[in-house]
């Protein structure tokens, strides 16, 4: 029952009928325990989700993804501090790990410490060179640190090797911080290609229609937004 929850979870399909008959079987099982605690964080329930964890990484300390999952887990449910530590202890054992150093990464991002998320992005990045995520992720903190030519060059190989609609986001976003309105519109009209509908795109559209003076098309643009999805508060307060 382990092993195909386990398979289905890894395709994406429900496996809880198949980890409800593992758990009856071996509560314990550190291994049934972290697909547990990752069936609990993807509905939401991250404190569970967190019990689930620590049960696993008590048999399981040396598996580098347990904790990475308790630290994600913890990060959702509002305790950073205690993720951030959760990683430093793991990263003491896999001082290379990219997952690791990219969750780190993010931790310190989200505090608004770029030096620290860069330098972290960076080593992540060096045990891993092909992670789109993980190049994203230090572009976006280069873009930050106003450094220019290392996230131009990040951006190039992602519109290269990995193009979406973040990679052209972050690129109008570069564009705007070295003053090319006209460059930072073709790129969030080339991540529109892609992904026609993508909120985070079209209310960057409409902010740069409206720093430009063109009252008219940037609210036409909120106004679809806010018609497809009435909650986005970044599309609210730009109207």
């Amino acid at each position: 029952a382990a092993e195909g929850g386990q398979t289905l979870h890894l395709l994406g399909r429900d496996c809880r009928e198949d980890l409800a008959q593992a758990l009856e079987l071996a509560p314990d099982d550190p291994w049934i325990n972290n697909l547990h605690g990752q069936v609990l964080l993807g509905d939401g329930r991250a404190e569970e989700a967190i019990a689930a964890f620590r049960t696993a990484l008590r048999e399981l300390p040396g598996e580098p993804d347990v904790p990475a999952n308790l630290a994600e887990a913890l990060a959702r449910g509002g305790s950073a501090a205690e993720a951030r530590k959760v990683l430093d202890e793991a990263l003491e054992r896999h001082p290379g790990h990219a997952r690791l150093l990219n969750q780190r990464g993010n931790l310190a991002a989200a505090d608004r410490n770029f030096a620290a998320a860069r330098a972290d992005y960076e080593r992540a990045l060096a045990a891993d060179p092909t992670n789109a995520e993980i190049a994203r992720n230090l572009a976006a903190v280069c873009i930050e640190t106003d450094m220019i030519l290392r996230a131009e060059e990040l951006l190039g190989w992602l519109a290269e090797e990995s193009p979406a609609a973040d990679v052209y986001n972050l690129n109008a976003h570069l564009a705007l911080v070295q003053g090319q309105r006209r460059r930072a519109e073709a790129s969030l009209r080339a991540g529109l290609e892609l992904e026609p509908r993508n909120p985070d795109l079209r209310v960057n559209l409409a902010r740069l229609h409206l720093e430009e003076g063109d009252v008219d098309r940037a609210r036409a643009e909120v106004q679809e937004v806010l018609a497809e999805a009435p909650g986005n508060e970044r599309a609210s307060r730009l109207r």
